[in-house]
């Protein structure tokens, strides 16, 4: 298992240019938290997949111990005890075989919970893509990430979401050559967004592993995993990159 914090160094995982998400859209974001000086603190996001799984990021799970994460459901507010949450622990880990650690493909995690949750209006799974569909269009992002544009975080306690538009991977990576030089670590593995509009949007340190979804046919999808960008979040004109998840569909239900 290779040794990544969940806050890459040079990188960072970025919602930045959103608002405050309305109450009990998101039922399927999870927060994922560790004890830190004496209270437990929101690192991650996953998504709930069915009542004892949950998907996130690989670089979020690689390092620590499955026993040290508690899995927060139904929550809007980190800050307050809410009587719509549940918790649960980790039981097991799997990371993608072929993750190699820091930035780059298949960061991907799969968790499992010690006891299920329990489904109700506040609780629910997201559905997977078609496997080797390609993610199109205007999609949401939703977490508890930094807001701020610069290099220092700004972690707001109520849930924030923002709207993103997906953009081809070859912009993505030829932006990305552009900035960091050839090769770019973009590749089959990842989808890319970009803004809707000038104003800077992406998401930033604390959104890694959360989902990126789009609503279609009555239910939410999800598309893509929070994996990383450029620093300072929100940097004009870079793509954020996420985890494309419909290349993993066939990886996730033989785990599951």
């Amino acid at each position: 298992m290779p040794s990544v914090k969940p806050q890459l160094p040079s990188f960072q995982t970025r919602v930045v240019g959103g608002t405050e998400a309305p109450r009990g859209v998101y039922k399927y974001i999870a927060s994922l938290q560790q004890n830190s000086f004496l209270s437990l603190q929101h690192f991650c996001g996953a998504s709930i997949l069915n009542e004892q799984w949950i998907l996130t990021a690989a670089h979020c799970a690689a390092g620590i111990s499955a026993s040290s994460i508690t899995v927060k459901v139904g929550k809007f507010n980190l800050k307050v005890k809410e009587n719509t949450e549940q918790t649960a622990k980790v039981s097991k880990v799997y990371i993608h075989e072929k993750y190699k650690g820091d930035v780059g493909g298949n960061d991907i995690a799969l968790m499992k919970l010690d006891t299920p949750l329990q489904f109700n209006e506040y609780v629910q799974p997201i559905a997977l893509p078609k496997p080797n569909s390609e993610p199109t269009g205007d999609v949401w992002l939703c977490g508890w990430g930094s807001t701020s544009t610069f290099r220092y975080p700004i972690m707001p306690s109520t849930l924030q979401h923002v709207m993103m538009h997906i953009i081809d991977r070859k912009t993505c990576d030829a932006t990305m050559t552009k900035a960091m030089g050839s090769p770019s670590p973009v590749d089959e593995t990842n989808i890319c967004t970009g803004p809707v509009s000038s104003k800077p949007n992406s998401a930033c340190s604390g959104d890694s592993g959360g989902p990126l979804a789009s609503f279609k046919e009555g239910k939410w999808e999800i598309d893509g995993v929070v994996s990383w960008g450029m620093v300072p979040c929100g940097s004009p004109g870079m793509p954020s990159v996420f985890a494309k998840v419909s290349h993993f569909v066939d990886w996730i239900e033989k785990k599951i």
